[in-house]
């Protein structure tokens, strides 16, 4: 007699083979967001001619197959820059090869899709001086002791052409969004090595710079670079490297704090000596936004308790602090007892890390908030990848108590990111960044787009709309001078006229 299957069995063998369908599911949409590159394999060179051919080839091969932010159009374009690059391959140096690359990748005009070089400060020459954006231009912060002047100097021009001329020359070399790209353009306006190779500089060795002094006299100043990059060394890597080095945070912004990281060295002078650097803040008062640079995450309150102030650096636990569940944990006991009305969350030096660890933080702050409360949320160029999202769920649970303030995000809302590996170049040891998942924080990832969209974002995507400061706001340098936050100031008065209105 043939055994017929009890109906629980039934039940059990389907609801099985329905969890693995959906395992199988999930994994196939997983799978491209955690593909790694393959390893390089190539003869040792024998000429600097073989050695970029084969950077070349790696690139053109490996590419393609792991990113999917570029269009067919975009594609052709980036081949036809490999075919320049490669036949040019003998006459190519470090920086030539490198920001050849760089405006191939950058095709794809996606923020995560860049070669990850000079423009971060991690290769080529620098000068010994740093340079920020404020309203009313471009500004020396810090300057090697040899020239005590120059913190302060407004730049009028670099190498007969002025700043935000060159941002435009330089904009092809990076991918993303206008204000990644002004970003990143102090970067490439430091190194006389990047500016040569693209074609804006006649030295690789020095810079020619027409500087407004403090005391409101026009100079000309001709400075010689050394012989290391804005962010230090780039660090040794393999393409399945996924740690995060510090100096892969060290963004120009942060050249406004005069506090020193932790693994700072002092000024590396060509002649050897060591020394530190000079900074236009040193013994000066330092806004209370520019007082912890190298934490994470951080809080305080402003205004005898009545404004919460928290800083966001990076969305990752930092080693070298509480992790950040706790911290939240601390922050919500904060509100719970103290009250404040009013949150001032800073992520203007926000460049991202993982927003699955931010994402009950965003929810939980505006539930803590009282409800005729306000949340001012700060962003800036520097405000990038899981930034930008922390930013977006952050204002999509505030609903209309958000008001976001400072100047536009490092991305747009909809882009493309998910890579946990970097592409390592065999000879040159360039990294690449590439892009496998889509994101879309303005309007939510939709069912259509389920085979390109990260699948976590069907469960903690929002559609929060457009993400463009609704107060926008640059720090102005005579409030940075004097140590006040331009930003924080503007919402100390918005607070005072809402107040006044009661």
């Amino acid at each position: 007699m043939k055994l017929q299957p009890t109906w629980w069995l039934k039940l059990a063998i389907g609801s099985l083979t329905l969890l693995l369908l959906l395992i199988g599911t999930i994994a196939f949409l997983m799978y491209p967001a955690f593909r790694s590159p393959p390893l390089a394999d190539f003869p040792a060179p024998a000429s600097r001619l073989e050695a970029n051919r084969q950077d070349i080839a790696y690139l053109r091969d490996v590419l393609p197959r792991l990113d999917r932010s570029f269009t067919p159009a975009q594609w052709a374009l980036f081949h036809q820059d490999l075919d320049a690059l490669r036949e040019a391959a003998g006459t190519l140096d470090a920086a030539a090869l490198e920001m050849g690359l760089a405006k191939a990748v950058a095709r794809a005009d996606n923020g995560h899709t860049n070669v990850m070089g000079a423009g971060w400060g991690l290769t080529l020459n620098s000068l010994p001086l740093r340079f920020y954006w404020f309203a009313d231009g471009l500004y020396i912060l810090r300057a090697d002791p040899a020239y005590p002047e120059l913190p302060g100097a407004r730049v009028l021009a670099l190498n007969g052409r002025a700043p935000d001329e060159l941002v435009h020359l330089l904009s092809p070399y990076t991918g993303g969004g206008p204000a990644l790209k002004r970003e990143l353009a102090v970067h490439f306006m430091e190194s006389p090595q990047a500016m040569q190779a693209a074609g804006l500089a006649e030295s690789a060795l020095l810079s020619e710079l027409t500087l407004r002094t403090s005391s409101g006299d026009d100079r000309v100043v001709t400075v010689n670079a050394i012989d290391a990059p804005a962010s230090g060394p780039a660090p040794a890597r393999t393409p399945l490297t996924i740690m995060v080095d510090p100096r892969d945070l060290y963004w120009p912004r942060r050249d406004l704090s005069p506090v020193p990281l932790p693994e700072e060295a002092p000024f590396p002078h060509p002649t050897g000596e060591q020394r530190p650097w000079l900074h236009l803040l040193d013994n000066r008062s330092i806004p209370i936004s520019l007082q912890h640079p190298h934490r994470f995450y951080w809080m305080t309150g402003l205004d005898d308790g009545k404004i919460l102030f928290l800083q966001m650096n990076a969305a990752m636990d930092d080693p070298s602090d509480e992790p950040f569940a706790v911290f939240v944990n601390r922050v919500l006991a904060h509100v719970e007892k103290e009250a404040p009305r009013y949150a001032i969350v800073d992520f203007r030096s926000n460049l991202g890390g993982s927003y699955q660890l931010t994402a009950e933080f965003t929810r939980a702050l505006p539930r803590a908030m009282p409800e005729n409360g306000r949340i001012f949320i700060l962003t800036s160029a520097n405000t990038y990848s899981a930034g930008v999202i922390t930013t977006a769920r952050l204002k999509y649970f505030s609903g209309d108590r958000a008001t976001i303030v400072g100047e536009p995000l490092g991305d747009h809302a909809r882009f493309w990111s998910e890579a946990a590996t970097r592409i390592v170049l065999p000879n040159s040891g360039l990294r690449i960044g590439y892009a496998t998942g889509f994101h879309d924080w303005a309007n939510g990832c939709t069912l259509r787009q389920i085979l390109i969209c990260y699948p976590a974002n069907y469960l903690l995507g929002v559609a929060a709309g457009d993400l463009d400061p609704t107060l926008p706001i640059s720090w102005s340098f005579t409030d940075y001078l004097a140590g006040r936050d331009t930003a924080v100031e503007a919402v100390r008065d918005q607070i005072q006229r809402d107040q006044d209105d009661l």
